[in-house]
């Protein structure tokens, strides 16, 4: 498939008439950690998108950084909140004392619920700032007594290995350097 350019360059053309992208772009693997794959297609579920992406010959991530307003862009917010939450459960909180982590954002607060949710007003949130909830799992690194990870919320699951049913509400905080960092990670609501 990756011999046959010429076919490929006519499909690629015309995805964002149908609202896709091409995923993996060439020599872009230093971005989106995979090598060039012709045939990876995403749909973006918004032909005007869709066509910014590919005319500009950027990639999703790159599109998802450069979104000025993120929180009225639920696919930038999540990937924000991800991006985040990466390095502060991995570099701030749980440092080498896990070997994996998976998360899921199950909820990206709007301006109006913000101001309307007692808990989250207590949080002072910035015009930039994205509240959110999560549930993530964590697997203690080899001889971490997973009892030392515990908290009341999680339950450790001994076949798959990993601390279960942990939720939290943080808070995705805007810097003046146009990054995003982690605050506010405490328990749900």
């Amino acid at each position: 498939m990756i011999a046959e350019k010429e076919i490929f360059a006519k499909i690629h053309k015309k995805l964002a008439d149908y609202g896709f992208i091409l995923r993996y772009l060439e020599d872009r693997d230093n971005i989106t950690g995979y090598s060039y794959e012709p045939w990876h297609l995403r749909y973006i579920n918004s032909k005007e998108i869709a066509k910014e992406i590919m005319d500009k010959d950027i990639t999703f991530e790159e599109y998802l950084e450069s979104v000025k307003d993120v929180k009225e862009t639920p696919e930038a917010a999540k990937y924000q909140i991800e991006k985040a939450l990466d390095k502060h459960l991995t570099e701030e909180l749980y440092k080498d004392k896990v070997s994996n982590i998976k998360y899921n954002v199950t909820k990206i607060y709007t301006a109006q619920e913000e101001k309307e949710n007692g808990q989250l007003k207590q949080m002072n949130i910035g015009n930039k700032d994205i509240a959110f909830e999560v549930v993530y799992e964590i697997m203690p690194a080899e001889g971490v007594d997973p009892n030392g990870l515990m908290v009341p919320d999680g339950e450790y699951n001994e076949e798959r290995g990993y601390i279960t049913g942990l939720h939290r509400v943080g808070v995705l905080k805007y810097n003046k350097d146009g990054k995003y960092s982690i605050t506010e990670f405490g328990t749900g609501f």
